[in-house]
């Protein structure tokens, strides 16, 4: 079960089985389903490459938003929540995530 972290431009946005969006800006980010196998914390998080990519292109991206596919399902869903939740407490405005 894995994440998409998917920053896209207000322009243009393709879903697909692969979840990918295109624009210039655009990049596609897997989190790995081992970050739900521990406790996390903010540090840890971060610590992950596809995540520190994403947030670091949403900052310099002041247009972009980043939309987070999961899988179906509770479990899934909630840890896309939770990603979102530790993406605004690093200073995303919430509604940049979606």
């Amino acid at each position: 079960m894995r994440l998409f972290l998917i920053l896209i431009s207000q322009i243009v946005f393709i879903a697909s089985s692969g979840a990918y969006a295109q624009a210039a800006i655009n990049g596609q980010f897997q989190v790995p389903a081992e970050l739900w196998d521990r406790p996390r914390t903010g540090q840890l998080v971060l610590a992950v490459p596809a995540i520190r990519q994403a947030l670091n292109a949403l900052l310099a991206a002041p247009e972009a938003k980043l939309t987070v596919h999961h899988p179906p399902g509770p479990e899934s869903a909630s840890q896309a929540e939770e990603l979102r939740a530790w993406l605004v407490a690093h200073a995303v405005e919430p509604a940049r995530v979606v």
